[in-house]
């Protein structure tokens, strides 16, 4: 089942990048029809639905016993397709009752307990994945209860290789020991979090965490208002190319004390995207007062006669590049920003123009860069040269050699 379903995803993800470019590497819209979700360690036994791509917190408790679905599809932003419905709520039987984080993420939530004590959960594993996003941004809704201080959270890294902790439990039980297995990839030990008071044995780190991003959401929102969300990532390597990704919003404190859950707070995410930047970071020229602004995409430096050396550059993204090419007639230097998703930009700087006069003398064109133009005569078809009309031979190149 769940290869089909990521099977489903990657197709998904080919139409988007036929359509859209490459930063639709994630389902962010919601709206296609939503799938039955299965939860981890549930028998194949399925509880409410979850969005193509993404998998969900609900559970089957004990057996079916203490079941509760906290994912919902709601209206979407603008009135327009689904959004994703994230409101923590309790499972349990009689006094065994706890509450539960909301949460969706591209890996597998997992969850265990022996009754109400020994509680942990998370995710683990996430999507294939070798592309180097610089921001994901999002529009939200969030209401707390009256008497909550938790935040909602999105979680997001990328990370190549593997992350292996023994012996971690990964059932629910009333009484008895949960059945433990080791696993592979877990969000804390990926992001070097403490395991105090978690659950599981040693970890063995084959992997290395590429970028991350956590952000925390605090404020409540207006009634049916969307607030936007832009959150770069931080990157601990920008030479490690990554194989992975996970991306997890939640309705609580996402790694904070499962006691503090608070029942009933909610997190409503839509039209989530990874951001690729296809602008530059910083501009100069040696002399200039550019004034540069990264959305200012002309420059006039009509002043100043080009030289490479005293340009210089640095684009904003970690991937991607930055091409500057100059033409020798126009004056002008292009500089060509672009991003991973192959969206680009393009700055354009205007230097003084090149011009010159005849030397009469020796019958050349004298530039005043220094450049040499060699006076030619014209022949006719009939082989006479004419003294009134000629034409130039450029002896200039771009390294600036004179040649004989």
């Amino acid at each position: 089942y769940k290869k089909e379903r990521m099977k489903r995803l990657f197709t998904l993800l080919l139409l988007g990048s036929s359509l859209a470019g490459w930063a639709q590497q994630v389902n962010g819209s919601f709206d296609e029809t939503w799938e039955d979700c299965i939860p981890y360690n549930a028998d194949e036994k399925t509880q409410g639905t979850e969005p193509v791509g993404w998998q969900c917190s609900n559970t089957r408790g004990v057996k079916g016993t203490g079941a509760a679905t906290f994912t919902q599809s709601v209206t979407g932003r603008n009135g327009q397709g689904y959004a994703v419905q994230l409101k923590n709520g309790e499972t349990g039987i009689s006094f065994f009752k706890s509450n539960v984080p909301a949460y969706i993420c591209l890996g597998t939530p997992w969850a265990t307990s022996v009754g109400i004590s020994k509680s942990d959960g998370g995710a683990f594993g996430g999507l294939d994945f070798t592309y180097r996003p610089d921001a994901i941004e999002f529009y939200y809704q969030r209401t707390a209860t009256a008497s909550s201080t938790q935040p909602g959270t999105v979680v997001a890294y990328l990370w190549s290789g593997t992350y292996t902790q023994a012996s971690v439990p990964q059932s629910i039980v009333i009484t008895g020991t949960p059945t433990t297995s080791d696993m592979t990839d877990r969000d804390r030990n990926i992001l070097e979090k403490s395991l105090d008071g978690c659950q599981g044995g040693a970890v063995t780190q084959e992997g290395t965490l590429v970028a991350s991003l956590e952000h925390s959401i605090t404020a409540n929102t207006a009634d049916g208002k969307w607030d936007y969300a832009c959150i770069p990532f931080t990157y601990k390597s920008t030479t490690t190319k990554p194989e992975k990704i996970n991306i997890i919003f939640a309705a609580n404190d996402y790694f904070g004390a499962r006691t503090a859950i608070v029942k009933d707070d909610q997190l409503v995410v839509d039209d989530v995207r990874l951001i690729y930047y296809n602008t530059l970071k910083s501009l100069s020229y040696e002399g200039a007062n550019l004034n540069f602004n990264e959305n200012t995409l002309s420059y006039d430096l009509s002043q100043f006669k080009y030289e490479a050396a005293k340009l210089s550059f640095e684009k904003k993204a970690v991937g991607g590049t930055a091409q500057a090419t100059y033409n020798e007639t126009s004056g002008i230097v292009t500089i060509k920003v672009t991003g991973e998703d192959n969206a680009s930009t393009t700055y354009s700087l205007q230097f003084k123009k090149v011009t010159g006069e005849i030397c009469p003398r020796n019958k050349t064109l004298l530039h005043r860069d220094g450049r040499i133009h060699r006076r030619l005569p014209h022949r006719h078809s009939a082989g006479r040269r004419s003294k009134r009309t000629v034409r130039l031979q450029c002896c200039y190149t771009h390294s600036h050699h004179l040649h004989p």
